[in-house]
């Protein structure tokens, strides 16, 4: 979880431990003097949690986030390809056209740490399995086997990425739909309570 949402704050998981046994002594300690010596030992179990939960959530939160820029990121490689260059040079194009301060925008940070590792010596099937491993989005996993298995192949990376950021993109809206579908049917249980209880206000 620390390396899927990029270290925050350097942290590492020795550390994190050591936050949580304060953090759970120190809402015993308030609830035992607040309220009673039942209500201590959940609040020392919730300190106790709450470091994980957050790491847990943080790496969550930058996955999705890496995931839903990942057609964009592909339809701006293909573009760039189009007009002549290599991979790459797309990718290093993109970085340069989208320099932000890091953490703004976690798959610039990706892909400036995959041009890295190249950098040192690795393959590109090496880096692209790594990227993939980094952030396990089933998005950024497609695009990593698209690119890995054209240039095995010898296909058009390029038609490959247009093709991948367009399947991508409909899954995307796909997954959308269905999410405002299951969240239309969970809103029908609290609007039948409130025209019950009108129903019952009236009649009464």
């Amino acid at each position: 979880w620390l390396r899927q949402s990029d270290d925050p704050a350097g942290l590492v998981p020795s550390e994190v431990l050591g936050l949580s046994a304060p953090l759970g002594i120190l809402l015993f300690g308030i609830a035992s003097l607040q309220f009673s010596w039942p209500m201590a030992v959940p609040a020392l179990l919730l300190g106790l949690y709450l470091p994980y939960d957050s790491t847990r959530r943080n790496a969550q939160s930058r996955i999705m986030l890496i995931g839903r820029s990942i057609p964009t990121m592909a339809d701006l490689i293909v573009l760039s390809m189009e007009s002549g260059m290599d991979f790459i040079g797309a990718v290093r194009l993109l970085l340069t056209k989208s320099a932000v301060a890091d953490g703004k925008m976690p798959v610039r940070d990706e892909l400036l740490l995959f041009l890295n590792q190249l950098q040192l010596g690795r393959t590109r099937r090496t880096a692209l399995e790594q990227f993939a491993e980094r952030v396990p989005a089933e998005s950024v996993r497609s695009f990593t086997t698209a690119v890995i298995q054209a240039e095995e192949k010898g296909m058009p990376l390029r038609d490959v990425l247009r093709i991948q950021a367009e399947v991508l993109r409909h899954k995307r809206i796909q997954e959308s739909e269905a999410y405002i579908a299951n969240a239309n049917l969970q809103m029908m249980a609290p609007v039948m309570l409130v025209i019950v209880a009108l129903l019952v206000v009236i009649v009464v």
